[in-house]
C-alpha cells in the first residue's frame, strides 16, 4: 500500500493601508469672538518615488468648516538650512469641495528627484480675488508654517549621471572606478552619447568600451585595459542610449574619430 502524503502550500499574506495625508488649516475668518489655538501638528510627510497626494480641511478659528470658493491657495516648500533660504517648489491646492473647505495638492514625483531627504518647512498662503494674500496657520499656537518630512520612498536616492568627455588628442575619457562593490554579477551599464551640435555631417566613427579588474582606485600606472564592445556610427547627429553587463573596477571610453565629435558621455550604473 502506498501512502500519498498531500502537500499544504499556504500563500504569505500582508495588509496594505491607504490613508489620506490629511491636515486642518486653520483661517482666521473674524465671525467669531472665539478663538481656538492648535497645540499640537503633525508633520507632513512626502515620500520619494511616487506622486503625493495631500489633502486640507480649512476650519474658522471656532474650528467649523469654513466655505472656500472665494479664495486660491498657494502651497509652499523652503528650505531653510540652505544660505540663501531657498523655496524648492510651490503649487497651487486645487479645491475638492468649496462649499465645505475641503482642497488638495499633489506633489509630483519629479519635483523630489534631487530634493534630499530630511526635514523642510511649509506654508499655505490664501490669495483672494483681488489679489491680497492672507496668512494660514497650519503649525500649533498659530504658526504658519509647519514642517514636512521627505522620505525615501519606491524608489532609489537620485544620484546624478558621470560626465565623461573624450580627449581631444587621445579620445580616452577619464576612467570611474570602484565599481564591484556596488555590484553583482551581470550588473547592468548605462551610458547616453551626445555628440557635438556644431558637426553639420554628424558623427562618422567608433566608440569603443573598455574595463579593467585591476583596483584603480590604489594602481594608477601599469593598469590593464580591455574592450568591452565597440560601436561603428556614420554621420550619426542624434544622441544614442546604450547598455551593457559586466563586473568591472573600472570603466572608460574611446572615441575614435574618422569625423565630428563626441562632446560627453554620460554614464549610469
Amino acid at each position: 500500500m502506498i501512502n500519498m502524503l498531500k502537500k499544504t502550500y499556504k500563500m504569505q499574506s500582508n495588509s496594505i493601508y491607504l490613508y489620506q495625508n490629511k491636515t486642518e488649516v486653520q483661517i482666521s475668518d473674524n465671525t467669531t469672538n472665539r478663538r481656538n489655538i492648535v497645540v499640537y501638528a503633525s508633520n507632513l510627510v512626502l515620500h520619494k518615488g511616487v506622486d503625493n497626494a495631500l489633502f486640507f480641511q480649512f476650519k474658522n478659528s471656532d474650528q467649523r468648516r469654513v466655505p472656500i470658493g472665494n479664495l486660491d491657495f498657494c502651497f509652499v516648500v523652503f528650505d531653510e538650512r540652505a544660505a540663501s533660504k531657498q523655496i524648492l517648489f510651490e503649487l497651487p491646492v486645487k479645491h475638492i469641495d468649496a462649499t465645505t473647505g475641503k482642497a488638495s495638492v499633489t506633489v509630483p514625483e519629479q519635483y523630489l528627484y534631487t530634493v534630499e531627504t530630511g526635514k523642510y518647512e511649509y506654508a499655505i498662503t490664501a490669495i483672494e480675488l483681488d489679489g491680497t494674500k492672507k496668512p494660514t496657520y497650519v503649525d500649533d499656537n498659530l504658526g504658519m508654517r509647519g514642517v514636512v518630512d521627505v522620505r525615501l520612498g519606491a524608489a532609489p536616492e537620485f544620484t546624478a549621471s558621470e560626465i565623461l568627455v573624450p580627449d581631444a588628442l587621445t579620445g580616452l575619457t577619464g576612467a570611474v572606478s570602484g565599481l564591484t562593490q556596488d555590484h553583482e554579477n551581470h550588473s547592468l551599464h548605462t551610458i547616453i552619447v551626445k555628440f557635438a551640435d556644431g558637426d553639420t555631417a554628424g558623427y562618422t566613427g567608433d566608440l569603443t568600451i573598455q574595463a579593467t579588474m585591476d583596483n584603480i582606485l590604489q594602481q594608477t600606472t601599469n593598469v590593464t585595459w580591455f574592450d568591452v564592445q565597440t560601436e561603428s556610427y556614420t554621420d550619426q547627429e542624434d544622441n544614442v542610449t546604450l547598455n551593457f553587463s559586466g563586473v568591472f573596477n573600472g570603466v572608460r571610453f574611446l572615441a575614435t574619430e574618422t569625423d565630428g565629435t563626441i562632446s560627453e558621455i554620460q554614464y549610469r550604473y
